[in-house]
């Protein structure tokens, strides 16, 4: 059973889950109108495929997420294909857009194209997985280069009229060679249009979003940068062990981890206060910290690997009530 708080972006490596194998005459063209699993707790219910006679293909279902389940084809190697549940057919359509929109980037996940009669995207695999994954693989955390890689990839993505909506740690996928990149559009908004309901975990969100009539913007991807930093830092979100509601609570109140003595520590405020204007300001400021040249967002370069960050443990940082945009904002 995939943990909880694992999307669908996790699945696009190498999943630390049960794997189920399904043999099925056809290739897959419309979903499943049930896919037989012993996660009873993960069936859903799917249109009937169209079945070709004669064909036999091997699946493997390497995970579930809100809005989709992600298959690993035995005669596709090095690619996933990520199939909608039926009532989230139009979140995969956005993805597909958002994907053909920002084309081939170092920073993004390599989209494939559409699949299954364009009702499927097909995606690079991963095999390290999101970085919650590979993060079990290394003792140390290339937090800075990571930091600058997300970065560098809300540069473009926002140069592009898109909003990721969705930045946390399963959202991030780690290649062969440890760098990283953005994954998982289905819950974007592009050109000021948001399809999908699905919202961001709540230790990644403005306390604005509680506002009524709220429309995501860039400030959305910028404050969930922020906690995935927290996140790379410490390997648990902000306040892991609180509620939701006293989570809400206490960011509308401007109440925030202090971090002001950690590394980027005044970039994670920053993040949390509302005080960048954009994300290529966020970019300049985690370049300050850089000991190596930055990958240009629009064009693109390899990066070499920086100091790690060697964590003994997790940093226990106390509460801290922060000044700025998010200060007493109404719930």
């Amino acid at each position: 059973m995939p943990p909880s708080g694992i999307t669908a972006a996790a699945c696009f490596g190498r999943g630390y889950r049960e794997r189920d194998f399904y043999h099925i005459r056809g290739l897959l063209l419309g979903g499943w109108k049930e896919i037989s699993t012993d996660l009873s707790t993960h069936k859903r219910n799917h249109v009937q495929p169209q079945l070709q006679p004669k064909q036999t293909t091997i699946m493997e279902t390497i995970a579930y997420g809100v809005s989709s389940v992600i298959y690993k084809m035995e005669h596709l190697k090095s690619t996933i294909i990520k199939h909608p549940f039926p009532d989230h057919q139009d979140d995969l359509r956005c993805e597909q857009q958002a994907y053909e929109l920002l084309g081939s980037h170092p920073r993004i996940a390599k989209y494939h194209g559409r699949a299954n009669n364009n009702l499927a995207c097909e995606i690079e695999y991963y095999q390290n997985g999101c970085i919650d994954q590979a993060m079990l693989k290394i003792p140390e955390i290339l937090y800075l280069k990571w930091s600058e890689q997300i970065a560098e990839a809300l540069v473009f993505v926002h140069s592009k009229g898109i909003i990721h909506c969705d930045i946390r740690s399963p959202t991030v996928l780690v290649t062969d060679t440890f760098d990283v990149v953005l994954a998982d559009f289905a819950s974007c908004r592009i050109n000021g249009v948001k399809v999908s309901t699905v919202t961001n975990n709540t230790r990644y969100r403005p306390p604005s979003y509680e506002d009524s009539g709220y429309k995501v913007g860039f400030q959305d991807d910028c404050f969930a940068f922020g906690s995935l930093v927290y996140f790379l830092l410490t390997r648990e979100a902000p306040y892991k062990d609180l509620p939701d509601h006293e989570v809400v609570n206490l960011y509308v109140a401007g109440t925030f981890t202090d971090v002001s003595n950690w590394p980027i520590g005044a970039v994670i405020e920053k993040c949390w206060r509302g005080e960048y204007l954009s994300a290529t300001q966020l970019l300049k400021d985690i370049s300050n910290h850089s000991t190596v040249p930055l990958v240009d967002p629009s064009e693109g370069s390899e990066i070499e690997p920086i100091e790690m960050f060697d964590l003994n443990g997790p940093l226990k940082p106390e509460p801290k009530a922060a000044q700025g945009h998010y200060a007493n904002v109404p719930y």
